[in-house]
């Protein structure tokens, strides 16, 4: 989550009520188990909730791609900061909502960023009606 949280280690307060009641919306940054192995916690971005789509560039042979994707209901597409470096939706799909523990809200360390740490807009997305 570089250049937001520290990789040497930032102590942030987490929500999670936002879990009980699926609080959740665009731009914040969630605690979560990736759906590859339930033994991990990984700290990711919201950057679509479910019956939006989501737009992404790759890199593949030395072309840029560009893939997109309708993110489930019941489910949300999360990404790292830092997106050349961080291993993400983007390589795992979308995530189920039951998957996220809470919501990060608060940095206290290190001391020079200490405070709220609001919601980012992201604009990626675009919500698809498609269906309705």
């Amino acid at each position: 989550m570089l250049p937001t949280l520290e990789e040497s280690g930032s102590l942030v307060i987490e929500e999670r009520i936002s879990s009980y009641y699926g609080n959740f919306r665009n731009g914040d940054i969630v605690i979560a188990k990736p759906p590859y192995d339930s033994q991990v916690t990984v700290c990711k971005r919201i950057c679509a909730m479910g019956g939006e789509r989501v737009t992404c560039s790759g890199e593949d042979s030395s072309k840029t791609k560009t893939k997109e994707f309708v993110v489930p209901d019941g489910h949300v597409w999360l990404e790292g900061d830092n997106p050349k470096n961080s291993r993400d939706s983007r390589s795992y799909g979308a995530v189920p909502l039951g998957l996220l523990h809470g919501k990060v809200i608060f940095k206290l360390w290190p001391l020079k960023n200490f405070g709220i740490l609001p919601p980012r807009s992201t604009s990626k997305t675009t919500r698809d009606d498609t269906n309705l």
